[in-house]
């Protein structure tokens, strides 16, 4: 993300929507965690492999859930 909420697919972020992923994904792939559905809008220098940083509204809420082990289902375009 910029700083100014624009995600480098060009949307705006969104939480229960926008999720980072390794430019080894496509930006629009769809990914499942918990029965829940993302969509890959971002890129980050942090991000790589089969990490994946999902959007949250602030820094407290991204503290409180911290570093996790997911399985998921991923959906490539």
């Amino acid at each position: 993300m910029n700083g100014h909420g624009i995600t480098a697919s060009g949307t705006r972020v969104a939480v229960g929507r926008t999720v980072a992923m390794s430019s080894r994904y496509s930006l629009g792939t769809r990914i499942c965690i918990d029965g829940h559905w993302y969509v890959n809008e971002d890129r980050g220098g942090y991000i790589v492999g089969d990490r994946i940083d999902v959007y949250v509204a602030d820094k407290e809420e991204a503290l409180r859930l911290g570093r996790q082990r997911k399985t998921v289902k991923i959906e490539e375009e």
